[in-house]
């Protein structure tokens, strides 16, 4: 995904496994000086977006996500009320 994606979206679209992926290596707060200087735009990014996991295995989420289960078209489709207009799927 290029930055420039993930910055004018409206949210993230994550399974499982890339969600807790992403939480380890980009959820704050990190040790001061534990990343480069060039990552931290990326990492306060990507904690202020609206995250999407879609499982059906895990039971909780939180840095700013939401659970998903169930059909995705009909909680995403803009006749579902969803205010997401640009969600970016993280594969």
């Amino acid at each position: 995904m290029r930055f420039e994606n993930l910055d004018r979206a409206d949210a993230l679209l994550l399974g499982r496994v890339t969600y807790e992926m992403m939480e380890v290596g980009w959820r704050p707060p990190m040790r001061t000086g534990a990343r480069p200087d060039w990552m931290e735009p990326f990492a306060r990014t990507i904690g202020a977006k609206r995250k999407y996991v879609v499982s059906s295995t895990l039971d909780r989420v939180d840095w700013n996500a939401e659970l998903v289960r169930g059909d995705l078209g009909k909680q995403f489709s803009s006749s579902s009320g969803s205010r997401v207009r640009d969600c970016s799927r993280v594969a």
